[in-house]
């Protein structure tokens, strides 16, 4: 496998999925290379874990690493508001992934079948192919159909990458998964692709959840500020632009807008890079940064937003949020490619009518919980990563 990474730490929706594949191959008996390129490098270049007998071995490669100073960080924050600073990073991943995967290239050579997840690797997909390994693409989502919904600056040479990208990669991968219909529709109609190739794997979250008992739930909610408050939830790694676009939308508007209706209501923001709002000083508003284990802080949630503007393939959050039978008010791009019928606890709003709609949600919140449990049922039966398994052993026998 050639990922982003790192893909232990599960920050966001890619790792997570990449993190489920690699036990779905696991559980299957095969052994897992892992090529990543981490954001953070560890001291420790190579991680090996043994799980159940079967090997699944990390190999760290550089190239992918972020800004760990904070002059650095805000400039490239500042940068990425403007064109200017995806061509400099897209050509640094695309020149050190030609010479790492060289460099480790007897891993590749040793492999049978190559899992590629992301187009930003089409150097990968152009190598696995040379060796004459089978390879199978992964999405995560289609990037021209995400800039197709933009109205951005420049989205003009957006649309064009994406195009390039997704077309080479998909055609010359002997697999595509995609995660969704409309993306499976899109992906042949636009680039052409054969329906023999496509596959679609839904995108999956851990369905079985550990009971957390009253009191480390008291300590937790303590911690944070939390008693006696009707806790919204935005979950979300504010590093992808959607996230932090959703992010925004609290602190400068639905937030403001809510504190003047409650003061009792307060927005909890959980995900890695909250050093970007670091002047967000609204009393009603709390950012957690990277929290390993999300479980007591969902459970403690009222209710859980997912206020996206922009974007393309299925929201994991929208899936999270669901599992633990939380009513959910999610914009239609956040909730797109996921099957709601009959799940009462679900709300679907354009994002000028969140304010009301909260208020509405809220003065419901006993009997939409109850109701929660339709949504956890439907997490259960679609989108567990049992299916995953079963998708993925289906391909690998194609092959």
């Amino acid at each position: 496998m050639v990922a982003f990474g790192p893909i232990e730490e599960k920050t966001g929706g890619y790792e997570v999925r990449c993190s489920q594949i690699v036990q779905s191959l696991a559980d299957l008996g095969h052994e897992v290379h892992i090529l990543e390129f981490p954001t953070v490098l560890t001291e420790k270049k190579e991680i090996s874990l043994v799980r159940e007998e079967r090997k699944v071995r990390f190999v760290h490669l550089r190239g992918n690493e972020r800004a760990q100073n904070l002059f650095f960080k805000t400039l490239i924050s500042q940068l990425e508001k403007s064109i200017i600073i995806y061509p400099i990073l897209f050509a640094k991943i695309q020149l050190y992934s030609i010479v790492e995967l060289l460099r480790f290239v007897g891993i590749i050579e040793d492999c049978e079948v190559v899992f590629v997840e992301s187009v930003f690797f089409p150097f990968a997909v152009v190598l696995a192919r040379l060796l004459k390994k089978r390879v199978i693409l992964d999405t995560h989502y289609v990037g021209k159909l995400q800039a197709q919904k933009y109205k951005r600056k420049y989205n003009f040479f957006r649309l064009l990458a994406w195009d390039f990208l997704e077309r080479f990669a998909s055609n010359l991968s002997e697999f595509v998964i995609v995660v969704s219909e409309e993306e499976e529709a899109f992906v042949k109609r636009e680039y052409r692709v054969s329906e023999q190739k496509l596959v679609m794997i839904p995108v999956t979250v851990e369905t079985s959840k550990t009971k957390i008992s009253r009191q480390t739930l008291k300590e937790i909610s303590k911690e944070w500020n939390l008693q006696n408050k009707i806790v919204v939830t935005f979950l979300g790694t504010l590093e992808t632009i959607p996230n932090r676009d959703a992010a925004t939308y609290i602190i400068q508007e639905l937030a403001p807008s809510m504190y003047r209706k409650n003061k009792d209501i307060i927005f909890l923001i959980i995900g890695k890079g909250k050093e970007r709002f670091r002047g967000c000083s609204l009393p009603n508003v709390v950012f957690t940064g990277f929290i390993k284990d999300i479980a007591p802080l969902l459970q403690l949630s009222d209710l859980c937003i997912a206020p996206i503007r922009m974007g393309s393939g299925v929201k994991t959050k929208v899936l999270e949020y669901m599992s633990y039978g939380k009513p959910v008010l999610s914009t239609p791009e956040g909730i797109r490619g996921i099957h709601v019928k009959n799940a009462e606890s679900i709300f679907v709003s354009d994002i000028n009518k969140y304010p009301e709609k909260l208020v509405e949600i809220i003065s419901n919140l006993d009997e939409l919980k109850r109701k929660g449990k339709i949504a956890e049922e439907i997490v259960r039966k679609q989108y567990s990563p049992s299916t995953i398994k079963k998708r993925i052993s289906k391909i690998l026998h194609q092959t």
